[in-house]
């Protein structure tokens, strides 16, 4: 019993993974880096970026941040 149990659950994993579709990664283009502009006039030591990214039709802008 303990055997069939175990081909069993392989069976189950084994349709599982096969059920699975691949990942379909796109490539992105940076278009555009700008020094983010930041309300405040206080003095900080953090630098920030608007980074523009263009992935298919889609065009998206990330803040990325320096510490």
């Amino acid at each position: 019993m303990l055997k069939l149990t175990i081909v069993f659950c392989i069976s189950l994993t084994m349709v599982s993974a096969f059920g699975q579709s691949a990942s379909r990664y796109q490539v992105g283009t940076i278009t555009e880096v700008k020094t983010h502009q930041t309300a405040g006039s206080g003095a900080s030591n953090t630098t920030s970026y608007d980074v523009s990214l263009k992935v298919g039709d889609t065009i998206y802008v990330v803040l990325y941040t320096l510490r």
